[in-house]
C-alpha cells in the first residue's frame, strides 16, 4: 500500500517539473521529506492512516457482467450539483488516469498540476471531491480517451499475465502479443427455473403453442410503424424490433407452455396462414430447442441472461434464417476482458482460428487475423471509445450483447470464417442475431495509411448501435424522427445521393436505400469532421448550419468534444486553398 503512494509522489514530481507552473523548491523539499518519511515507515513496517489505494476486485467469469470494480477506500459524499452517475464516471476515469501515471504515462499528472497546483499532491492520499472532479474533467477525458504508449496490466474479468508490457501505438505485425489469460467459467449464478418463475403459465397443445408463437413473431417482423415505403415499393425498415420481440417472448413463456413433444411440423398451417416460407423453412421443430428458448427467456427475465440470447434461441426454435452463415448460433462467442490499448492473442475458438489478435474498448470486442496491422486495432478501439463517450451507458449494453468487430484486410469479407463466399468489400453492421460486425481495415485511416472518404468502423458502428442499443432500449425518440429528417434533407438537396451501393441481384437503388443509409453516413461525417471526406455532411459546422435538426439528433447520442480523426492527415494538404482529400 505504501509503495503506491511513494511511486505516485515521485512520478508526479517528475511530471510537474517540466511545466511552466512547477512547484517551488520549498514544495519539492516538502515532498521529498514526505517520501523519506514514508520510506522510513516501510522499513519499520508501519502503515499510514491517510494513504488510500483503490481496491480492484477481479472475478473470473465468461459472462458479460462487468467484473472490475475500482472503489476508493476514502469517499467524498456526492454534491447535490452532480449526479451520482456522473460522479461515478469521473471517479472511475480518475483512478484509470492515476494508474496510467503509475505505469509511466505522465500526461494526467502534468495536466492536473496545471489546473489544481499543489493541491494535486493531496490526491495521492485521498479521492477528489466533486468540485475537483469537475475541474479535472478535461484532463480526465484526454487521459482516458487517448491511447497511451504505455499501459498497465488489463483490469480484467480474470487475472492478467504476470508481465503486461503494452504494445505501443505503432506496433507492427511482428510484435509479440500478450497471451490471453485463462478464464474460469462463473457457475455461481444458476439458471432460473421457468415453472417456479412463472407458476401461473398454462399448458396448451403443442401445435397451438407453436403456431401462436410463430404468428406473434410474424407480427413483430411485419410491424411497419417506423418503416419508409418508396414509390417503387421498396422498404427501408426501422424500429425497436428487439424490444417488440422481447415483449412477445416474455408474454409467451410467462403465460403458456406446450405439451411435451419430440419433434413437430407445422408447415401446413404456415401455408394456410400465408406465412413467409423464406422466413420459416419446412423444418422440424424440436423439443430441446423449445427448452433452450424458454430457458433463455426465463434467464433474461431474472437478469441472469440476455434478451439477445433469447432472440437467438427463438430463431433456432422456429428455424428463422439460421441458414445465414454469420448467425450467432453457429459460432462460439469470444469472452470479454478489459485490455486497455494492449493487443492480446485471441482465444482459440472452434472454427475461428483465423482470429489471432484481440483487443477491447467501450464494451466492444475487436478481433482480426495476422495480416491486420496493429494500428487498425488501436484506431478501431479509439473510435468506439470516442463514439460512446457521450452515452457511457451504451457500453454495458454493447458488452452484455457480445458486440464484436471482425477486422479484415483483404478484398472482401469472405476471408473471415463466418462470411465465406460473401462479396462485400467494406463491411456491414452487426444485427440482433449476427455473430459480429465485419470491417475492412484497408478503408481505415491512420498515419502512413491514409484513406479519405469514409471509415467502415465508424459507419457500421452507427448501424450496430441502432440494432443492439436503440432496439433494446426502445428508443422511440430516434425512430419517430430519423426518416422524416432523411426525407427532408434529401428533398432539399442537402444529402448527397450520387453514390452507389452493393445491392442484391435484381434490386435497383432508390429512395429507400438513401433513407436507410442517411443516419450512418451523416453521423460518420460528423465523427470524422474532415472537409471533403464526405460529399455532404462532412463537418460538424456544416451540419449545424445546414441541417440543424439532424445536428440536434446526432448530439443527443454522440459526443461534441473535439476529436482528431485521421491524425496527421493535415500535413498532406498543400495549403493552396484546394481540397486535396482525394489525392492520396
Amino acid at each position: 500500500m505504501r509503495k503506491f503512494s511513494i511511486a505516485f509522489i515521485l512520478l508526479t514530481i517528475s511530471a510537474c517539473g517540466g511545466t511552466s507552473d512547477s512547484p517551488t523548491s520549498a514544495a519539492i523539499e516538502k515532498l521529498e521529506a514526505q517520501v523519506e518519511a514514508l520510506s522510513q515507515q516501510l522499513e519499520e513496517g508501519s502503515t499510514s492512516t491517510t494513504t488510500t489505494t483503490p481496491t480492484t476486485t477481479t472475478t473470473p467469469t465468461t459472462t458479460t457482467t462487468p467484473t472490475t470494480t475500482t472503489t476508493p477506500d476514502v469517499t467524498t459524499p456526492p454534491d447535490p450539483g452532480m449526479s451520482g452517475e456522473d460522479r461515478d464516471v469521473l471517479l472511475g476515469q480518475f483512478f484509470q488516469a492515476r494508474d496510467a501515471v503509475i505505469a509511466g504515462d505522465l500526461f494526467f499528472a502534468d495536466c492536473a498540476e496545471g489546473i489544481l497546483g499543489e493541491i494535486v499532491f493531496e490526491l495521492i492520499d485521498r479521492s477528489p471531491n466533486d468540485d475537483e472532479l469537475l475541474l479535472l474533467e478535461g484532463c480526465l477525458y484526454e487521459a482516458t480517451m487517448t491511447p497511451s504508449t504505455t499501459t498497465a496490466a488489463p483490469a480484467t474479468t480474470t487475472a492478467a499475465p504476470a508481465t503486461t508490457t503494452a504494445a505501443p501505438a505503432t506496433t507492427t505485425a511482428a510484435t509479440v502479443l500478450q497471451p490471453f489469460p485463462s478464464i474460469t467459467p462463473d457457475t455461481s449464478t444458476p439458471s432460473s427455473n421457468c415453472r417456479e418463475l412463472f407458476p401461473e403459465a398454462e399448458e396448451v397443445p403443442a401445435r397451438d403453442y407453436i403456431l401462436n408463437l410463430q404468428n406473434k413473431v410474424k407480427d413483430v417482423f411485419n410491424n411497419s410503424t417506423y418503416w419508409y415505403f418508396s414509390p417503387t415499393g421498396s422498404i427501408a425498415k426501422n424500429g425497436p424490433e428487439s424490444f417488440w420481440w422481447w415483449e412477445v417472448f416474455l408474454e409467451d413463456v410467462s403465460t403458456s407452455f406446450p405439451t411435451k413433444f419430440e419433434t413437430i411440423r407445422v408447415e401446413e398451417e404456415i401455408n394456410e396462414t400465408h406465412f413467409y416460407k423464406d422466413i420459416y423453412p419446412e423444418d422440424e421443430i424440436k423439443w430441446d430447442d423449445y427448452l433452450a428458448y424458454s430457458q433463455a427467456v426465463c434467464d433474461a427475465a431474472n437478469n441472469v441472461g440476455t434478451k439477445r440470447q433469447a432472440q437467438i434461441k427463438m430463431t433456432q426454435l422456429l428455424n428463422h434464417r439460421t441458414d445465414w452463415p454469420g448467425h450467432a448460433s453457429k459460432w462460439e462467442a469470444f469472452p470479454y476482458i478489459e485490455t486497455g490499448p494492449t493487443i492480446f492473442e485471441a482465444p482459440k475458438l472452434p472454427g475461428l482460428e483465423h482470429y489471432t489478435k484481440y483487443i477491447t474498448g467501450a464494451g466492444v470486442i475487436i478481433v482480426g487475423g495476422e495480416n491486420v496491422p496493429d494500428e487498425a486495432f488501436l484506431t478501431a478501439r479509439e473510435s468506439v471509445i470516442y463514439m460512446t463517450s457521450a452515452r457511457p451507458e451504451f457500453r454495458e449494453i454493447l458488452k452484455t450483447n457480445g458486440t464484436r468487430i471482425s477486422l479484415f484486410n483483404d478484398d472482401t469479407v469472405s476471408v473471415l470464417p463466418e462470411y465465406r463466399g460473401l462479396s462485400e468489400d467494406t463491411g456491414f453492421a452487426m444485427g440482433k442475431t449476427d455473430s459480429s460486425m465485419p470491417a475492412n481495415a484497408r478503408f481505415m485511416c491512420w498515419p502512413d495509411h491514409w484513406d479519405a472518404g469514409g471509415d467502415p468502423v465508424i459507419h457500421e458502428m452507427v448501424h450496430t448501435i441502432n440494432h443492439i442499443v436503440f432496439e433494446e432500449i426502445n428508443e422511440t425518440y430516434f425512430y419517430e424522427r430519423i426518416y422524416k429528417l432523411a426525407i427532408n434533407s434529401i428533398e432539399n438537396g442537402l444529402f448527397y445521393t450520387g453514390y452507389s451501393q452493393i445491392l442484391a441481384e435484381g434490386v435497383e437503388q432508390d429512395m429507400s436505400h438513401f433513407v436507410g443509409e442517411f443516419w450512418a453516413i451523416t453521423v460518420e461525417g460528423y465523427m470524422m469532421n474532415r472537409p471533403g471526406f464526405k460529399n455532404s455532411h462532412d463537418t460538424r459546422e456544416w451540419i449545424a448550419e445546414n441541417d440543424p435538426e439532424l445536428y440536434d439528433l446526432i448530439t443527443r447520442y454522440f459526443p461534441t468534444e473535439p476529436w482528431e480523426f485521421c491524425k496527421g492527415v493535415d500535413a498532406l494538404y498543400i495549403g493552396d486553398g484546394v481540397n486535396h482529400a482525394y489525392d492520396f
